[in-house]
Formats: C-alpha cells, sequence, structure tokens
C-alpha cells in the first residue's frame, strides 16, 4: 500500500511521490510530443513537407 490513513488525513509514502512525480513527467512529455505533432501539421498544411514526411514523422514520435 503507498498510502495511509490516519484520522481522515492521507499520508504520502516516498514510494507514492516517486509514482505520482512519474506521472506527471510522462504527462509532460505527452504534451510535448502532442505539440511537435501539431507542429509537424502545420508545416504539412502550408506544404512545407509532403503527406509521407508528415506521416513518418509522426509515426516516429508516437513510437518513442
Amino acid at each position: 500500500m503507498t498510502q495511509l490513513s490516519v484520522k481522515g488525513l492521507t499520508v504520502c509514502t516516498p514510494e507514492f511521490h516517486c509514482i505520482a512525480k512519474r506521472g506527471e513527467e510522462l504527462a509532460e512529455i505527452e504534451d510535448k510530443v502532442d505539440s511537435v505533432i501539431e507542429g509537424i501539421d502545420e508545416l504539412a498544411g502550408d506544404g512545407l513537407l509532403t503527406d509521407r514526411q508528415r506521416m513518418d514523422l509522426t509515426r516516429t514520435l508516437n513510437y518513442l
């Protein structure tokens, strides 16, 4: 168990904080990847990337 309840208060253990921090880090990474994919889509929309290039870049980012 990663949390202990004492009289209605929740005391978080170091394990809980580690898991929570990792989740926050992953969410930040996902936001950055989504932002990059949006930029790639904009470049493709402006005609600076071919559809094939856009698909390859997007696929690579989603693979990471």
